[in-house]
């Protein structure tokens, strides 16, 4: 049974910001990474697993949730029964996307511990422990690992430091010509005005990221007064 709403969202609500409360309807849906995505232009789909997804594709009943990220959400959940039965369900899953959509944007949570400083807005303890490490790097130097020279970012937050990043794609040096979410990735000085032109752009078109924005490009200044490289290390 095909079940469909179209939603406004709260008026200045970000790309992002969509984005976000949509993978935090679909935790709560199917807990964190265990549910299977995938995206074509501005269609995304969820389901419990890829066997499901292919299921569905095939034409046959199947739980399945669509979502059309435009000025407004349409919404579509496709259930594994033939009749309405799962009507109060749908009413629900409604409820918890709309109240997903209208959670404003977290204000800036900084810890400082012994090696490193983390920086999170959009992550939450039950989103789990994979991010991203930032330290600089100079060659015979050894800088040492502290709050105040390196910083730690959780991957739902990084989310949006990535479109600036992603502009340094594909490198010329061997070896890291793609940015590796499981290893590390070297950033040199002269890179990073490339990355940070585009968080300046990010911030007038993601405002409510901007002060997020800020505190990150900050402590990134710092590291490259200390090491002519930054390297990125991912724990995926």
């Amino acid at each position: 049974m095909k079940y469909q709403i179209k939603l406004q969202s709260p008026p200045n609500l970000t790309a992002l910001e969509k984005q976000m409360a949509v993978e935090t309807f679909l935790k709560k849906q199917f807990g964190r990474g265990q549910y299977f995505s995938y995206q074509i232009d501005q269609q995304w789909f969820a389901a419990k697993n890829q066997a499901v997804f292919e299921t569905w594709q095939q034409n046959q009943l199947a739980e399945i949730f669509i979502f059309e990220l435009d000025e407004e959400i349409l919404f579509t959940f496709y259930d594994r029964f033939p009749d309405c039965r799962r009507k109060r369900q749908f009413e629900r899953l409604v409820c918890e996307l709309e109240e997903c959509l209208k959670r404003p944007a977290s204000p800036l949570r900084i810890t400082e511990q012994k090696n490193r400083t983390t920086i999170e807005q959009f992550h939450f303890a039950a989103d789990g422990p994979i991010g991203y490490f930032f330290e600089p790097y100079q060659e015979g130097i050894n800088i040492q690992a502290s709050a105040a020279t390196c910083l730690w970012v959780y991957e739902e937050d990084f989310v949006i430091l990535y479109q600036g990043l992603k502009l340094l794609y594909p490198r010329q040096e061997e070896g890291f010509e793609t940015f590796d979410p499981t290893g590390m990735n070297p950033v040199t000085k002269q890179e990073w005005p490339v990355v940070l032109r585009e968080w300046q752009r990010l911030k007038k078109t993601n405002p409510s990221s901007a002060a997020f924005l800020n505190e990150v490009e900050k402590r990134i200044k710092n590291m490259l007064q200390l090491g002519e490289e930054i390297w990125i290390s991912g724990n995926l």
